[in-house]
């Protein structure tokens, strides 16, 4: 059976050099984008971007998609090049204002609403965005004559109301903001954020009835609004009223599974009704997110020891006690446990250490130290172990109420759950790529070219191994006698052939002979190349198939990195690609750092690489830096690879 060769990653078309009509394309974009179809138009501005970077309509109209896939970055990155080749279409500056305000920056949106202001006087939507931006940047008195202006010209304008409530806030006259509020009820009772805000203030008082009866009336009118519930729940756990405070954070749950806070109050509730098991699960929970967290650990670790997981329960005060050597009480616990399990040595030794700190306490030696507050979410010391978790009300009285005057057109794709897994490394495979795993770019080596063309011609062929009734995965090579190819290409090819039926020590078995047999350095770098992906995938696979951190998986990642490393040396073509498998080795490994160096190499060589922008913002995330993610994560979206975008709203 005759097959043909071709490197793992197939090729998109963004633009070639022919001419096309770029007024026909800018309305195929702009009907995609009414369609709500903005992957669609992004590639459509992308082909007149190409071909005519002078013109700013596909920028504006690029950004527009941007907006409403989320990505406010790369919209305002665009709206900036749109107004740099046309600074007088004052449209781009009222979508950079929004932009800007998504993005938290009020001082450049504010300047972008006074200059739309400029040229539209009236423009109300332009004037109340300016005033939300004012009054985040405190200007009060210049915030307030925006709202006094709308509400000359508008009386019935309801809107503005929240915004002069917040403003009364501000200035510490409470009486003032809750009349606004109240007010607002009265002649607009749909308006949720009123009675969001009336509840949670009532909330703040410890009014709980009158709290849980406004913020039933906010849930009513807006039931996905998870903090609303949260409040809720808060009130009616302060009622006792705990089989509807866990309801209510059952449906936070059930609205954003990730959601820390939910999870840990619901867990304490759970505990406190009896409902041990359940409560477990919501702390395993926590503590897979937030492994180093103590009020979870704490709480995980006693339930354990209540319901007679002793191993458990020894297991995390043996954490606690790593984090604090001083809670004592963790060691008198963990006596208790490893009693229970038969470890009466180290049961003694734990005693003993209690011992020695109450006669330190009696002969005033040792004074209680206050335990450091918890590293994230809770921000409680383990001395309130047991106190709910109070976020809902964090900054309540200085939230903002404003909606902004635009129309939100909300694409699909971001809301698709994001993967954060990187995309894999470059390899060559008789397999058919598929677009789903994110192959988008163009990866051709002259040497797998090559070896491709020895296929084609017959050089080298391709048959199915005998009796294995997999014709497509299981073939083997045998060389053609008249033309008798080196040892070298043919164990190459097997050797891809082995890595395409997941047998991957054999395919590193042949790679490490057709290393042996080669002779061109480029022939060497390419075996180099195929050595590193291989083992970076069966490291994966381990991985997958929830194996344990082990040295074989360790093994294989150093092997990785030394071949790829090898291979640089010889790299010709193959260079942007031994870099890029660098860095997925480097990510395997968890030195995130190291791969964004590699990913900085492939960049700068080819800004177009859409997988080493995708992977490069990855570890970003890992790395904690948000901003420089959400640039790559664009620019990886914008290159085709809109599975960027989900992870990109994740964040």
């Amino acid at each position: 059976m005759k097959r043909w060769m071709a490197t793992l990653l197939v090729a998109i078309s963004l633009c070639t050099n022919a001419q096309i009509n770029t007024d026909n394309v800018l309305l195929m974009g702009r009907s995609a984008i009414a369609a709500e179809d903005y992957l669609t138009a992004i590639s459509l501005f992308n082909r007149v971007i190409e071909v005519k970077p002078y013109l700013y309509k596909p920028y504006y109209y690029r950004a527009y998609a941007k907006f409403s896939l989320d990505d406010f970055g790369g919209a305002e990155a665009d709206l900036n090049k749109a107004i740099d080749i046309n600074p007088y279409m004052v449209e781009l500056f009222q979508l950079r204002g929004i932009c800007r305000i998504r993005l938290n920056d009020y001082e450049g949106a504010e300047k972008d609403y006074t200059r739309t202001l400029a040229e539209l006087r009236d423009d109300r939507s332009a004037r109340y965005n300016r005033a939300m931006c004012r009054l985040e940047l405190k200007r009060l008195d210049e915030a307030e004559a925006d709202i006094d202006s709308i509400m000359d010209d508008a009386p019935n304008f309801y809107r503005v109301y929240p915004l002069k409530a917040q403003i009364a806030f501000e200035r510490q006259d409470t009486t003032a903001g809750v009349k606004w509020l109240t007010t607002l009820t009265e002649r607009e009772p749909t308006n949720t954020d009123a009675w969001s805000f009336l509840g949670r203030y009532a909330l703040r008082k410890n009014h709980y009835a009158r709290a849980d009866s406004l913020l039933s009336k906010a849930i009513a009118l807006s039931p996905r609004r998870h903090d609303d519930l949260l409040a809720r729940a808060l009130a009616r756990h302060g009622m006792n009223r705990f089989g509807a405070a866990i309801d209510d954070y059952t449906r936070v749950v059930d609205l954003v599974p990730e959601h820390f806070v939910a999870h840990y109050n619901r867990g304490l509730i759970l505990a406190l009704v009896g409902e041990d098991n359940k409560a477990l699960e919501d702390f395993d929970f926590v503590v897979a997110r937030e492994p180093e967290n103590t009020l979870a650990l704490y709480n995980r670790a006693l339930l354990r020891r209540q319901t007679g997981d002793w191993r458990g329960a020894a297991a995390d005060f043996t954490r606690l006690i790593r984090q604090y050597p001083t809670f004592y009480y963790g060691y008198h616990a963990r006596a208790e446990c490893r009693r229970k399990m038969g470890d009466i040595k180290g049961a003694i030794s734990d005693e003993t250490v209690v011992a020695r700190a109450n006669l330190d306490v009696m002969f005033a030696k040792h004074k209680r130290r206050i335990v450091k507050k918890v590293r994230k979410g809770s921000d409680h010391s383990l001395d309130s172990y047991d106190q709910l978790v109070d976020d809902a009300m964090a900054d309540s009285t200085e939230l903002s109420f404003g909606r902004l005057l635009a129309k939100d057109l909300f694409g699909k794709v971001q809301y698709r759950t994001p993967s954060e897994t990187e995309l894999p490394p470059y390899a060559l495979t008789f397999r058919q790529p598929s677009e789903e795993k994110g192959y988008r770019s163009i990866g051709f080596l002259p040497e797998a070219a090559r070896l491709s063309s020895l296929l084609r011609s017959g050089t080298l062929t391709l048959t199915a191994s005998a009796g294995t009734g997999n014709e497509d995965f299981e073939p083997h090579l045998t060389a053609a006698k008249q033309n008798n190819p080196s040892a070298a290409d043919t164990l190459i090819c097997q050797a891809v052939c082995r890595a395409d039926d997941y047998d991957y020590g054999g395919a590193q078995t042949l790679l490490g002979r057709a290393l042996t047999a080669a002779s061109k350095p480029q022939t060497k770098a390419l075996i180099r190349l195929q050595t590193g992906a291989v083992c970076i995938k069966s490291a994966t696979a381990m991985t997958e198939m929830g194996a344990e951190e082990t040295k074989t998986r360790q093994a294989l990642l150093n092997l990785a990195v030394k071949n790829l490393k090898e291979a640089l040396a010889d790299s010709g073509d193959a260079r942007l690609y031994i870099l890029y498998n660098l860095g997925c080795a480097y990510m395997a490994q968890g030195d995130y750092a190291k791969a964004i160096e590699a990913f900085d190499e492939v960049i700068k060589t080819d800004s177009r690489m859409p997988e080493a922008h995708y992977n490069r913002g990855l570890a970003k995330i890992r790395l904690n830096d948000k901003n420089g993610a959400r640039t790559d994560l664009s620019r990886a979206g914008e290159l085709g690879l809109f599975g960027a975008y989900s992870l990109m709203r994740k964040l």
